[in-house]
Order: C-alpha cells, then structure tokens, then sequence
C-alpha cells in the first residue's frame, strides 16, 4: 500500500471533513456512515455512471420529466420513483475518495435538504442486493431517471441520435 504525501493527506482530510459537514446537514436518514470509496467493491456501478455521463453511448433514461416541471411535483415525482425502485439502504456518491452510507427514513426529507444543499436535483444512489443505481441528472431541459439493474442490458442513445425518448405525462 501506497502511503500518502502531507498534501494528499491535507487534502484527504479537507474532502473526508466538507463530507462529514454535508452528512451532519442531511434530514430523512438514519445510519449514516463516512465510507472510503475503495473498502466496496462498486466497479459495475462506476461503469454504469461513466456510461450514462457518456455522450457518445448514453443509455435511454428509465424516464424523463420534462421542464418547466414546478418544484413541488418534481419533488413528487422523483420521490414516486424512489418509492417505486424500493430504495432505503443505500450508498451515495458524493466524493471521488469518500462516499456516504446510510438509511432513507424520509424521503421528502432527504430530497429538500439535498436538493437545497445542492441547488439541483442531481443525485447518484448506489443500491446492492441486488446491484443497481439509480440516477437522477438535473439539465437545462429536463430531469433525467435512470434505474439500471446488474443483469439489465442497456439501449443507447448513441446507437440511434434520432431515437426519441419517453416523456413521462403529467
């Protein structure tokens, strides 16, 4: 193993201290552990995140809310998926070194204390048993959802740019 220069550990403790100050502010959770990101072995998740933040072999979203969409049925919205995926225990990617580990109690919660921190509705869910990863990628148009299990094969968008993607209906 690697020992880590007095930069690189100055900088380790900034991001593991920004992340404990992150996960101190979070409401609907319970559990929450500070986690290295090299003690899971996530290798399918990552692979599937580079590939939905691909542009040239995107995967079709599981859905789409189109904007202008008001905030409080975006918030009903993402909150029925989260539901419906049955997330609780859960992984969130929110450091290239450190991840957080924890229990959804509160959905509502968790999404307006996220959303608010964040200013926008990105937020990358990492699930096991079995593996998936759900992902929600806030653009200028609309709110991408992607649900992708481990034994899902994945259409691209890259494969076909005239391919149209399903608009969910209010």
């Amino acid at each position: 193993m690697m020992s880590l220069s007095g930069n690189e550990r100055m900088k380790q403790k900034l991001a593991y201290s920004q992340i404990k100050k992150y996960a101190n502010q979070l409401e609907g959770v319970s559990g929450v552990m500070i986690m290295d990101r090299q003690s899971v072995d996530t290798a399918w998740h990552e692979q599937m995140l580079r590939s939905i933040y691909s542009y040239t072999h995107r995967p079709v979203p599981t859905a789409v809310l189109p904007y202008p969409a008001d905030a409080d049925f975006a918030h009903i919205w993402v909150k029925s998926q989260l539901q419906e995926a049955g997330v609780n225990k859960v992984i969130q990617a929110v450091d290239p070194a450190f991840w957080l580990s924890m229990t959804i109690t509160d959905k509502d919660l968790f999404l307006k204390g996220l959303w608010e921190y964040q200013g926008n509705r990105d937020m990358t869910l990492i699930l096991f048993r079995p593996d998936r990863l759900i992902v929600f990628s806030d653009n200028e148009y609309e709110l991408e959802y992607y649900h992708i299990a481990a034994d899902q094969k994945l259409s691209n968008t890259g494969d076909n740019p005239s391919k149209q993607v399903p608009k969910l209906e209010e």
